[in-house]
């Protein structure tokens, strides 16, 4: 458990998606990215919070 954390649905999942960064840092289809039709590779949303920021390319699911 995170001492003091707040556990609601949104926090909670800050705080694994977080630990599996630590303990995983790869890439995995599906969730990191996916093939679009055209065969390229296309970065999700999960992976640009991962990342922490812009890296201004206009990607297609940036949130920043």
């Amino acid at each position: 458990t995170v001492k003091g954390a707040c556990l609601c649905p949104k926090c909670l999942q800050q705080i694994v998606d977080r630990k599996l960064v630590v303990i995983n840092n790869v890439l995995v289809e599906n969730i990191d990215y996916y093939i679009n039709a055209e065969g390229n590779l296309v970065f999700t949303t999960h992976y640009h919070l991962k990342r922490g920021s812009c890296c201004e390319n206009d990607c297609k699911h940036c949130p920043y």
